[in-house]
């Protein structure tokens, strides 16, 4: 992804305008697609500032939202999958099928993804 393009859902999300930030990352995945570009990335601070927003606002459909569009260009990793189940419990909800989704994406699960599960997935 265009570094300036980074730099304003980064902006964004410092003003508090994640949907507006969200319209500009579906926009960038949507030209990603269609020019099926090797080298787009995303910054892990930008994916950060998502999360901690949503956990914040314990959107849990925002972030599951976010996670439906990187997915598209890699598997989610450990880290992204943390931050999910963070707002997952930050909003107090559950995902029964968390712990078969982190199996199926084959995502390690570490001391404190485990211990975040207890929690979400009871």
């Amino acid at each position: 992804m265009p570094f300036l393009v980074q730099l304003l859902m980064v902006h964004l999300l410092e003003k508090g305008e994640a949907g507006v930030a969200m319209k500009h990352l579906e926009a960038a995945a949507s030209d990603f697609e269609e020019k099926k570009d090797e080298e787009w990335s995303w910054s892990s601070e930008l994916v950060s500032l998502f999360f901690i927003h949503f956990e914040k606002a314990k959107d849990v459909e925002g972030a599951e939202e976010l996670c439906r569009i990187l997915s598209k260009w890699r598997p989610l990793d450990s880290e992204t999958v943390t931050f999910l189940i963070k707002t997952y419990a930050a909003a107090e909800k559950t995902c029964p099928d968390m712990r078969e989704r982190l199996f199926r994406e084959q995502i390690e699960v570490s001391e404190e993804i485990q211990d975040l599960l207890e929690t979400v997935c009871p």
